[in-house]
């Protein structure tokens, strides 16, 4: 069974001053904050797999033009390919969550390199997490499940109307 990268959360540093890095990651974060452009922000992401304590931190360059998107904030305007409905979803962290998971799980030929064969242990997060259990990746993948529309159920009328059915 094959498996995607899904971005799950997101968790902003007050600053670095407060952020409790290890000593490797803070100085990692220092060296690219002093040659980076001076106008850019520098975002430290760190990836993690599952319940394991093991990481990997890298840090990003963020564009002012980029910031200044996000600053205006404005909302989106999106239509379900399944249902035709077209909504205006205000700009969050979320609906940028959603829009790259989207755009992973679109990428069919895999050319992004996102996919790979899913391990024993991935296939148990998401038991857990079906079976509601309150591991910390059960937990993470139902947050992101109740937070993205393509997870929600849809249900069929026999006249072919489709509507959306809450996660419970």
């Amino acid at each position: 069974m094959k498996g995607m990268v899904q971005v799950n959360a997101v968790t902003p540093l007050p600053s670095i001053a407060t952020a409790n890095l290890s000593p490797e990651r803070a100085l990692v974060w220092r060296k690219a904050r002093e040659t980076s452009n001076a106008g850019d922000c520098m975002g430290l992401i760190e990836f993690g797999n599952g319940e394991s304590l093991q990481t990997i931190a890298s840090t990003i360059s963020i564009h002012p033009e980029a910031m200044e998107l996000v600053r205006r904030a404005l909302p989106t305007v999106r239509r379900s390919a399944i249902t035709s409905e077209v909504t205006e979803v205000p700009f969050s962290i979320d609906t940028c969550l959603e829009h790259i998971n989207m755009h992973i799980r679109a990428d069919k030929k895999d050319q992004l390199l996102l996919r790979t064969t899913l391990r024993p242990s991935d296939i148990q997060t998401i038991r857990d997490a079906g079976a509601n259990l309150a591991t910390h990746s059960a937990r993470v993948l139902r947050a992101k499940m109740a937070r993205e529309p393509i997870y929600t159920p849809l249900k069929i009328s026999p006249q072919g109307l489709v509507t959306r059915v809450p996660l419970v």
